[in-house]
This record gives C-alpha cells, structure tokens and sequence, in this order.
C-alpha cells in the first residue's frame, strides 16, 4: 500500500502469484497445496520485511503483503484447508459452521455461527492432537476441514 494506487492494481503486478499457483498445479497435486505455500509464504515474509529496489536509479525498501485471495469455491477451500469435496464434511461452508439441513432451510447469515480465525485454530488445534486415524477423520468431516492452511501464518 505504499505504492501509488496506479501501481498497486497493475495486472503484470497480480498475476505473478496466479503464474506460481497455475505453475505449479500438478506439484500441489503430489506434495499438497501448504508444502507448495510454504514457499511463497517466505517470499512474503521478506516482503513484509522489506526489500531493497532501485527505482529511477534511486535506491528504496519495498514493502508488500497479499491482501486478498480470490478463486472458485474449490480453489479456496483447497487453499484455506477445508474440504474440496463439500459433500464430504458436516459443517461445507468456509465462511459459517453450517450444516447441511440449514442450509438448505435458512437463507440468511443471521441464522449462522460465522467461523473466524480462533475457532478456526482451535479445530485445526484438535485435528493435530487427534490420537487416531478415526477421530482424525472423524473431527475432519465434522468441522469440514482437511488441514491447518500454512496461509494462517501469511505476514
């Protein structure tokens, strides 16, 4: 944010992270989407920090951070940890802890316990300390989430 706005919004700007995803498709396939993102979670830490460019000859520290995340639902419950396949999980939606039932009946976001970043962590939290494969998967379609989303830790 501390580039002028018409910098800020320069396709060449945004598509040099959608260029490493897209990339690197058939690696997240094999190794899983967070050891794919641990790599650009790095390259944002020093970006958070700083990096020295020079820019008309004239040498300045340029400070970033991703401020957003767009993809199809799919993509983003891949991205976030949550189970790609919905209908495998109890609670389908990334944004509430919905059921099934619900949604299906109740059509507006007042009737939903919206998730938010504690709760996310606390049933990400229990899917690590879950002693066997059964509550493994037990608590993973419960919650509808497969894995802790490295991007948790995103500067």
């Amino acid at each position: 944010m501390n580039l002028a706005i018409s910098y800020r919004s320069r396709q060449a700007a945004i598509r040099v992270l959608t260029i490493i995803i897209v990339y690197k498709k058939t690696t997240m396939s094999k190794f899983g989407i967070n050891n794919v993102l641990r790599k650009i979670n790095k390259d944002l830490e020093l970006l958070a920090e700083g990096v020295k460019m020079s820019i008309k000859g004239e040498n300045k520290i340029i400070k970033g951070a991703a401020i957003a995340v767009l993809g199809n639902t799919l993509a983003t419950h891949e991205f976030c940890g949550f189970k790609i396949g919905v209908g495998f999980a109890f609670q389908k939606c990334r944004e509430c802890e919905c059921t099934n039932t619900d949604m299906q009946t109740k059509f507006h976001q007042r009737f939903f316990q919206q998730r938010n970043l504690d709760r996310y962590d606390e049933q990400c939290g229990e899917l690590t300390r879950a002693r066997t494969k059964c509550l493994f998967r037990r608590l993973s379609m419960t919650y509808g989430i497969n894995s802790r989303s490295c991007c948790r830790d995103c500067p």
